[in-house]
């Protein structure tokens, strides 16, 4: 007896045939397609412009926005903009600078990521999501590769300079003429076109110091490096105390302190600074015509960047109305005339200083045997402890 057969129903024919559709094409793809790595700019100042592909003008760039391979970013005077990839690298773009994104693809699980620069100075934070992809930057002079994680890269275009920094990880600089390797804490040069890479130099205080204001994400591998170096005698007196550092609007590291090498009795306040060039100035006395000096020495840039310095002192012990908080600032021609702007008490003592956003100097300070003052106000009595003030960017003053 033969058994009957039944047709099958022609929705599940179709269904059984897209399946199988399905199964095909899956079959002959292979595993699913790597998403697409993508740049986004971020943390704009200034003048930024960018454009998303080559065959774009340039146009005011925007929080956010993103650039494909072949688009780039330019900023002008004072400016300064970040570029994030998907997978976690940050490329920090300093002013004047104009990059181009050659490459951001994905080969065999490595990432490669080319950059091209024409002017100006990148710094490169590779994630580690990268793994062994290549990072590349490209200038009119040479090539410099980065694997495992921290770099800069300048170009400058009047001279044909290439150079390059090694923060962390291992990076070379190549052209034509040659190449060097570079490890961590190190630096190298192509002084101008068609010059080989030359040898590589420690990185100097200089380039250290740019890591720290411009990369926060390399905050602690420059302080490794600079744990390495070996100390700096700023003082070869042995007579030194009470030091202090702070930075000035155009990057340079002022250093004072307190020196009794100078006098038979007494003591004076000496000041060196680091210029851009990695070069320390000769010490200066800032207190010459102080009979008396009674501490409270400070540091502080005004609005403008100029640095300044504070101090509680007298220019004679006859005179109770030299005795006060003093300022001196310096200028274009050197450091301005020892100015009194406040005092007047021989008890005052342990001043602390703030700059408010406004310029004026604020300050609060002890009298007698610890009654803490904000310039004319009495904020407490009979207080044992150091007085601080800090100023924060809300700093509003009430009354007179």
């Amino acid at each position: 007896m033969r058994k009957q057969q039944h047709p099958v129903p022609s929705n599940r024919v179709k269904r059984l045939s897209l399946l199988t559709f399905i199964a095909l094409v899956a079959s002959a793809c292979g595993a699913p397609a790597t998403p697409s790595r993508t740049a986004q700019i971020l943390e704009l100042k200034n003048e930024v412009n960018a454009r998303q592909t080559a065959d774009i003008d340039w146009q005011t760039a925007s929080e956010g926005a993103q650039i494909n391979a072949g688009g780039g970013v330019r900023t002008g005077e004072e400016s300064k903009v970040r570029v994030d990839t998907s997978d976690g690298s940050i490329i920090r773009i300093a002013a004047n600078t104009e990059f181009e994104l050659l490459e951001l693809a994905v080969k065999d699980q490595d990432p490669v990521t080319r950059l091209k620069v024409t002017a100006g100075k990148v710094w490169v934070v590779v994630a580690k999501a990268l793994g062994q992809g290549a990072f590349e930057i490209e200038t009119p002079s040479g090539v410099s590769t980065v694997r495992g994680s921290l770099m800069s890269v300048g170009y400058a275009s009047d001279s044909g300079r290439a150079f390059v920094t090694c923060l962390e990880g291992a990076c070379s600089l190549s052209n034509a003429s040659g190449a060097t390797d570079l490890t961590a804490g190190q630096q190298t040069e192509i002084p101008a076109a068609n010059q080989a890479p030359q040898a590589a130099q420690p990185m100097d205080p200089t380039q250290l110091r740019d890591w720290l204001l411009n990369v926060p994400e390399a905050n602690t591998a420059a302080q490794s490096i600079v744990a390495q170096i070996p100390p700096l005698n700023l003082s070869n007196t042995a007579n030194a105390s009470t030091p202090r550092v702070a930075i000035d609007g155009d990057g340079q590291v002022h250093v004072v302190w307190e020196d009794r090498s100078l006098r038979q009795l007494g003591s004076d306040y000496l000041h060196r600074q680091l210029s851009l060039e990695g070069e320390w100035s000769a010490a200066e006395s800032l207190t010459e015509g102080f009979d008396y000096l009674y501490g409270s020495l400070t540091l502080l840039p005004d609005r403008s960047g100029q640095m300044c310095a504070f101090w509680n002192g007298a220019t004679t012990g006859t005179d109770p109305g030299t005795i006060g908080l003093y300022r001196r600032c310096q200028t274009d021609s050197g450091w301005s005339e020892a100015e009194q702007i406040a005092g007047g008490s021989v008890t005052a003592r342990d001043y602390s200083i703030a700059l408010a956003p406004d310029g004026s100097v604020q300050e609060v300070h002890i009298v007698s045997v610890g009654d803490i003052y904000f310039g004319a106000t009495e904020l407490a009595v009979g207080s044992n402890v150091q007085p601080a003030l800090a100023i924060d960017a809300a700093w509003v003053r009430l009354g007179g």
